[in-house]
Formats: C-alpha cells, structure tokens, sequence
C-alpha cells in the first residue's frame, strides 16, 4: 500500500488509485493480502475523519490474469467479502460521482494516458492547491512516491 502522508486539514481528498488494479497479483493470495491492506487504509483513514474514496466501476477491474475482481472476492472469508463489496458498491464514497476534471482534459502519466481515472481526478486536485493522495494496491507498477502527471487543458489540445 502506497500512501504519501495522512495528515491535512479536513479537505484531504483520498484517492484509490484504480490503476494499481491491472491484473498484476499471481494468485488470490496475493490480492487478498493487497485488499486487506487497502481495507486497513480505509479504517485509519476513518480514525482520522477522512474518507478513502474509489472508483464507482472498481469491482470490475482484472485482478489476475484469469479473475476480474468480482471473482476474487467471492474468494475471500464471508465477512472481509461482505466489509468490501459493501465499500466497493454500495457505501463509496465514489469520487467519480462528483468528478472535478473535465471530460475533454487530456491526463498523461509516464506515457500513458491516465484521463477519467484517480491519478488524474488527484492531479486536478492538487493542481487546484488541495491536499491529496493516491493510495496504491502493492505490487503494481504505480509503487512510487511521486507521480508525474501532464494535464492538457481541452483548448490546448491540436
């Protein structure tokens, strides 16, 4: 789990970063131990009044190379099964619900275009002067500490 800071004032905007989900964990093992990761992130987020918030269509993201998330996670024991759907489903809060960065804004991280996904919606938001983080699934290829993002504005575009 990557997180660069949990302190701020009450307007820390947390992020999933959807990205860190890309059909990297070799097994449900592996995966199972990202998510518990993730969901202790969450509860010590909870401790200090903020809210980890994901992408709304996150449960439909490939895990492994043959099980998409909906499929891992029947894997897991009843009640951790149960906490995550209902989290991923459900509760949100979905940061996609209230997308802050433009359709027509182009979003580019290490090549490649990351436009309608967290690290984008986090470059807006910390482009704007507020404090924000991604948290990242580990292992994925988004561990790093610092991101670099080029945001094209729509008029800049051709």
């Amino acid at each position: 789990m990557l997180i660069i800071s949990l302190g701020g004032g009450s307007d820390l905007q947390l992020f999933v970063n959807d990205l860190s989900i890309a059909g990297q964990f070799s097994d449900i093992t592996q995966f199972s131990e990202a998510i518990g990761r993730l969901m202790r992130m969450r509860n010590t987020a909870k401790q200090f009044s903020h809210t980890l918030q994901c992408h709304r269509d996150i449960v439909n993201t490939q895990v492994t190379s043959k099980m998409m998330m909906q499929q891992a996670v029947q894997m897991l024991p009843p009640n951790e099964r149960q906490a995550l759907m209902q989290w991923l489903t459900r509760d949100g809060p979905f940061w996609d619900d209230s997308r802050k960065h433009s359709d027509d804004d182009y979003f580019e991280c290490e090549g490649e275009i990351v436009t309608g996904n967290a690290v984008s919606e986090a470059a807006y938001f910390c482009s704007c002067g507020n404090d924000c983080q991604l948290v990242s699934l580990i292992p994925s290829k988004w561990d790093s500490q610092k991101l670099f993002v080029d945001w094209y504005i729509s008029d800049e575009i051709g």
